[in-house]
C-alpha cells in the first residue's frame, strides 16, 4: 500500500486544539504516514494556498464553542476549492465531555460534502478549560494522556479504513442551530464592549495575536470591532491581566496551563478522576472509561 498523504488543518484560541493536532501528527508519522501541519490562522492571513489535491486525508480540527465549530474554520472551508472525492475527518477540542459538543460536526461535515469531500471519523477530544475556571493539575495530566491515546487510536483505525460518525439526533441539530445564533450575535455584541485595563504595559501582545484582528490600539486607546468569537485568546495570554472581556470578565482565566511543568511532575497523578469522584468531575467518568476501553487495543 502506498504511504498515506495527511494534511492536518488546525485553528487553536489558546492551544488545546494545535496540542492535540500535534499528537495526531507524531501517531499518523509513526503510523508510516506523511504528515503536514497547517494552521488555518495562518493561511487565511497569509494567503497560503496548499495543494488539496495532494493529500489522500485532510483532518480538521478546531476548538468547540457553543456547540459549534469557530467562524473562521467555516470560512476556511467554505473558499475550499471542489474535491473528487478526498477523505476528511474531524478532531474538535471542548473543557466538558458532554455529548451535545458533537452536533459541531453535523454542520461541518455537510460543508465539506458540499465541496466535494467525504468525511469518514470524528473525534472529541477533551481537554483543559479556557474559560470560566481553571482546571486542577491532576485532570489536565489525565485528560493530555487521554488525548496521546485518543490520538494514537485515532490515526490507526483512520489509516485501517474505519469509519466513524456520529449519529445526530433532531435535538442535538436544533440545540446547535440555537446556540449558534446566540453565540455568533451574543459573542460579537459582548466583544465590542471589551477594555484594557490601567494594568496593561501595552506590549501589543493582544493587538498582534487575535486571529480575526478585531483589536486595534489608536495610540491612545485600545478598540475592539464586531468580529470577536470568544477563542478566549487575548485575555488568557495577557501577561498583565489587563483585558477585561464586559460581562464575561468574571470568568476570564489569566495565564496558560503550564503542560510541560504538569506533564513532567511524577507527584501529579494521571487518574484524578476516577469511581471515587464526586462533584462535578464525576460527570467525566463515562469519557475516560470509554476513552479506556477505546483504546485497550490500539492499532
Amino acid at each position: 500500500m502506498a504511504q498515506a498523504k495527511i494534511g492536518l488543518f488546525t485553528f487553536s484560541g489558546t492551544g488545546n486544539t494545535a496540542m492535540v493536532a500535534d499528537m495526531l501528527k507524531s501517531a499518523f508519522a509513526e503510523k508510516g504516514a506523511t504528515v503536514e501541519n497547517y494552521n488555518i490562522e495562518k493561511i487565511q492571513r497569509d494567503g497560503e494556498r496548499p495543494d488539496m489535491a495532494s493529500f489522500d486525508y485532510i483532518g480538521i480540527g478546531y476548538p468547540i464553542h457553543a456547540f459549534n465549530e469557530p467562524p473562521i474554520v467555516t470560512r476556511w472551508i467554505k473558499a475550499l476549492s471542489k474535491s473528487s472525492g478526498q477523505k476528511s475527518f474531524i478532531f474538535k477540542t471542548a473543557g466538558e465531555p458532554f455529548f451535545a459538543n458533537n452536533v459541531s460536526s453535523c454542520r461541518m461535515i455537510h460543508l465539506l460534502k458540499q465541496k466535494g469531500y467525504r468525511n469518514i471519523f470524528e473525534r472529541h477530544f477533551l481537554m483543559p478549560y479556557n474559560i470560566m475556571f481553571r482546571y486542577p493539575d491532576g485532570l489536565v495530566k489525565q485528560m493530555v494522556l487521554t488525548s496521546e491515546k485518543l490520538a494514537n487510536h485515532m490515526a490507526g483505525a483512520i489509516l485501517a479504513g474505519e469509519i466513524h460518525i456520529q449519529d445526530y439526533s433532531l435535538y442535538t441539530r436544533i440545540n446547535g442551530m440555537v446556540f449558534r445564533f446566540l453565540k455568533n450575535y451574543g459573542v460579537a455584541l459582548n466583544g465590542k464592549f471589551f477594555h484594557i485595563s490601567k494594568k496593561c504595559t501595552h506590549c501589543m501582545k493582544c493587538v498582534r495575536e487575535c486571529p480575526v484582528q478585531n483589536i486595534h490600539y489608536d495610540g491612545r486607546k485600545f478598540r475592539f470591532g464586531w468580529k470577536c468569537m470568544l477563542c478566549m485568546r487575548c485575555a488568557m495570554r495577557c501577561p498583565a491581566g489587563a483585558v477585561k472581556m464586559s460581562v464575561l470578565t468574571p470568568w476570564v482565566l489569566v495565564g496558560e496551563y503550564d503542560f510541560k511543568r504538569i506533564m513532567a511532575d511524577p507527584r501529579i497523578g494521571g487518574d484524578f478522576v476516577n469511581k471515587k469522584t464526586r462533584g462535578y468531575f464525576r460527570l467525566f467518568r463515562k469519557y475516560f472509561e470509554w476513552a479506556d476501553e477505546e483504546t485497550a487495543i490500539s492499532k
